[in-house]
């Protein structure tokens, strides 16, 4: 069982996931790991029950073939464990017959068929759940970004980890202030315009590896438009 935050975070959506498989640990790592959600695993049913009467979690997201425990028993359990805590249940099947006859008995609250898109499962969290939908799609860029005005010290150099239309994760040099606001300077891959982009610091993702969410301010449309074309190229999720 991993709990990387056993105190849930106010304000932030309690997500437990069971079993502990590789494709609950792909789910949380692509798809779940954001900072308005707190995530949990338990290795089986009997584990994610305890979990679930301590924790309260907004929402469990479990599959259809629970070893040790039919599916019906381990819902039936788990809403008497949360007691009058609005805990939503996500199940998620390799099958489409029984197993989604056996989703409607247990009374989950939603279900998903595997494969599981990214927009697919992000959409059907926040149907179930307060959590905010991103408001644009990011991709993945591996590109250098001169930062500049966000310290006293001159511009310096950063690496960027994913790009949007409303911002940029980038791995900085040096810890920037909240709220800071600075210049970004980079080249799209394949482009041969620079951006000069106006940026606000907003969240510190990690401040170890010193990982920072920058909010794009006034962005151009012609900026806008070279950064929707690299996206739509290149795909993404939201």
């Amino acid at each position: 069982m991993t709990d990387d935050n056993p105190g849930g975070g106010r304000g932030q959506t309690r997500i437990l996931i069971v079993p502990d498989d590789l494709l609950t640990w792909e789910l949380r790592e692509s798809f779940l790991d954001r900072r308005t959600f707190v995530v949990r695993t338990a290795r089986d049913a009997d584990e994610a029950l305890s979990i679930s009467e301590a924790w309260q979690p907004t929402l469990v997201f479990f599959r259809s073939d629970l070893e040790g425990m039919p599916v019906t028993s381990f819902c039936a359990r788990l809403r008497s464990a949360v007691g009058d805590a609005a805990t939503k249940l996500l199940m998620f099947t390799d099958q489409i017959g029984a197993s989604l006859d056996d989703a409607v008995e247990a009374a989950s609250d939603a279900h998903l068929i595997s494969p599981i898109e990214p927009e697919q499962l992000l959409d059907t969290v926040a149907q179930l759940t307060t959590a905010p939908r991103r408001r644009s799609r990011r991709v993945p860029i591996d590109v250098l970004v001169e930062t500049d005005g966000f310290l006293d010290s001159p511009a310096a150099l950063a690496n960027s980890l994913n790009v949007s239309e409303d911002g940029m994760l980038i791995e900085a040099s040096e810890h920037l202030p909240i709220d800071a606001q600075g210049v970004l300077r980079f080249f799209l891959p394949g482009s041969p315009k620079r951006l000069v982009i106006k940026a606000a610091v907003k969240v510190a993702v990690d401040e170890i590896r010193l990982h920072y969410a920058l909010e794009f301010v006034d962005l151009s449309p012609g900026s806008r438009a070279l950064i929707r074309q690299y996206i739509s190229q290149t795909g993404g999720v939201r």
